[in-house]
């Protein structure tokens, strides 16, 4: 599935809409459908249901493509997208050209290591304008185990992300933190979910439907769950695990009736009476 979520806070996502790539086994179908096709839905149900909504989207590389510009474009959208060269190559060229000249780099220097930012602005990909913010991280660490213990090694790390968004030398910091937020949906948002008690990851019914049904319920039970966990100081008073923690929401919803709050029943009778 493909899935619309909305970074509210470090540990709270929401999901906000859900595409699912429909290659159902047993079934011919003359055209596969792929994940850039159910992109292509997710983005004109994100529309019809916020339709003047300013939006921003974080994606991985396989969406550096024209198609992915057009749509944005015309729906005035804006984007920050992981960027691999092997996507758009000419791209990548005509930033390694451009930065030499340019001279964009700033570099951040700490105890153990340091990070870096360069960026290239006013890209043109067949009448596209796009910008170009790279991202770069080298730390050292004293090796703990194995043949090489005690030794420092160096880890190094390097990212780029393409926008349309303007980038300069001012705000090129907090627009790599944007792009990152991508890597808490995958980190908080299904990687909770399968290893922490949600059971993502398990085959609940062969009925495909069901299925689906099934991973509509796990994304409301956990929005609930992410609310429940962003008031650290009550939630961390219980002294459980994450999964014990969700077992015992899970209860207290089963065996505790829910009522409408008195302020609504009032408001539903004024309704009547009128």
């Amino acid at each position: 599935m493909l899935e619309a979520k909305l970074v509210l806070h470090p540990k709270i996502l929401i999901s906000i809409q859900t595409e699912f790539v429909d290659n159902e086994a047993g079934k011919e179908r003359t055209k596969q459908d792929c994940e850039r096709k159910a992109c292509w839905r997710l983005m004109e149900k994100l529309k019809k249901a916020f339709p003047r909504l300013p939006i921003c989207l974080c994606g991985d590389s396989l969406y550096t493509c024209e198609g992915f510009f057009e749509r944005c474009r015309r729906k005035n959208w804006r984007y920050i997208l992981r960027y691999k060269e092997g996507s758009i190559p000419s791209i990548a060229e005509e930033y390694r050209k451009l930065k030499r000249l340019e001279k964009n780099y700033q570099e951040q220097i700490w105890e153990t290591g340091k990070n870096w930012y360069d960026y290239i602005t006013d890209i043109d990909y067949k009448g596209y304008k796009v910008n170009l913010a790279e991202y770069g991280e080298s730390k050292e660490h004293i090796c703990k185990k194995g043949k090489k213990k005690g030794e420092i090694q160096t880890n190094q790390k390097e990212f780029w992300f393409l926008t349309v968004l303007p980038v300069t030398r001012k705000n090129v910091i907090a627009l790599i933190g944007r792009g990152r937020m991508r890597w808490e949906i995958e980190n908080e948002g299904f990687n909770t979910q399968k290893k922490h008690g949600y059971g993502l990851e398990h085959l609940y019914s062969k009925n495909y439907q069901a299925l689906k049904n099934h991973y509509y319920l796990l994304q409301i039970g956990h929005m609930i769950s992410q609310c429940m966990e962003a008031w650290e100081k009550i939630w961390k008073k219980v002294k459980q695990s994450l999964e014990q923690k969700h077992r015992r929401l899970l209860e207290s919803m089963k065996e505790t009736p829910l009522e409408e709050h008195k302020e609504e029943r009032k408001r539903k009778i004024q309704i009547r009476f009128l």
